[in-house]
């Protein structure tokens, strides 16, 4: 559920605005990159690395950057789809800064049910600091116990997620796909 918010700041051509670009997710053909910088001029815009996860790669970002934020950097950004944006919500909720959706990855699922269609809606929203607050959700994942029963060298890790977790064999598909779309592409690997 979507609930308006008026406490966020006005981001004018991006200004405050750190952004972090998925140009793996969405069309393989498309690399938003020169969109989201056209749209938002003065973001600092980074790209994903590949074997790196964006919320460890924000977060490396944002530590660079520790004294600027709040001054300098007044919001995250997350271009790329479903999975990205739940990266980078879970970043900004420990930072306690708002999280710009810049719907430009697979699905966007989130970004459609929250009424961000595409940039000019990114663009209207962060000249206005327009914002809606929405709940995150938290998944503790417990490794299998070790061969004693008490798990005690296991790490329990937990993830954020907006609008959807998945468990059981859904995330195996995902990893079976992402290992055969360099070869055949995204669509027939999934198949």
């Amino acid at each position: 559920r979507a609930r308006p918010v008026d406490s966020v700041p006005a981001l004018p051509d991006g200004e405050g605005l750190l952004m972090m670009v998925n140009q793996f997710s969405g069309d393989p053909t498309y690399d938003p990159v020169a969109d989201v910088a056209r749209v938002l001029p003065r973001a600092e815009i980074l790209t994903v690395q590949r074997g790196r996860g964006i919320d460890v790669q924000l977060e490396t970002a944002l530590l660079r950057r520790g004294e600027e934020i709040g001054s300098r950097i007044k919001a995250l950004g997350v271009t790329g789809g479903d999975g990205s944006v739940g990266a980078g919500a879970a970043v900004a909720e420990r930072y306690g800064l708002p999280l710009v959706v810049v719907p430009l990855g697979t699905l966007n699922h989130f970004a459609r049910d929250v009424g961000v269609y595409d940039l000019q809606e990114v663009d209207d929203a962060t000249r206005a600091g327009q914002a809606v607050a929405v709940d995150l959700g938290v998944v503790e994942v417990h490794p299998r116990t070790g061969s004693d029963g008490s798990g005690s060298d296991q790490v329990v890790r937990t993830r954020t997620f907006l609008n959807t977790a998945s468990i059981g064999s859904y995330p195996e598909l995902v990893r079976l796909r992402e290992h055969w779309q360099p070869q055949w592409g995204k669509w027939p690997a999934f198949v």
